[in-house]
């Protein structure tokens, strides 16, 4: 068998745009007015003490990828580190999590939505869920 030669697709920008959508996730959208709402300024607080956090895990998933260099996702690089049984278990946490995280995008612009007085929410929703997973159908290496 011939082995494939992969290129290099994504950029600087479509790295550090994949690696903050992950770290950041959908709570941006529907946390902040949560907080507030409940712990009011000092909300600011807890989001510097989650940046600090989310940032450690930036630099140790860039460190990981940095040490075990591999064409692949995160099970190429999990596996070399873990073992193959946890990068299983972690890629499928990875998949349930943003799963849950488009749900979570649509509830909380359905929201926002219903705030502004829109109605059929249940159907804006869906229809976020809808374009949402046609933009994760597009390929990475299509240029907008």
């Amino acid at each position: 068998m011939s082995q494939k030669k992969y290129q290099k697709a994504l950029g600087l920008f479509g790295l550090v745009s994949l690696g903050l959508g992950g770290t950041i996730g959908s709570g941006i959208f529907v946390v902040p007015g949560i907080a507030a709402g409940i712990a009011g300024p000092s909300s600011l607080i807890a989001w510097v003490l989650v940046a600090i956090s989310a940032s450690c895990v930036m630099i140790s998933l860039a460190w990981t990828a940095s040490k075990y260099p591999s064409t692949g996702a995160f099970y190429s690089i999990f596996s070399r580190v873990f073992g193959k049984r946890t990068s299983v278990v972690l890629v499928v946490l990875y998949l349930i999590s943003a799963i849950f995280g488009n749900a979570t995008i649509a509830a909380g612009l359905g929201q926002y939505f219903a705030f502004f007085g829109f109605q059929y929410i249940l159907l804006i929703e869906i229809m976020i869920i809808i374009l949402l997973s046609l933009l994760n159908l597009r390929t990475p290496t299509r240029r907008a």
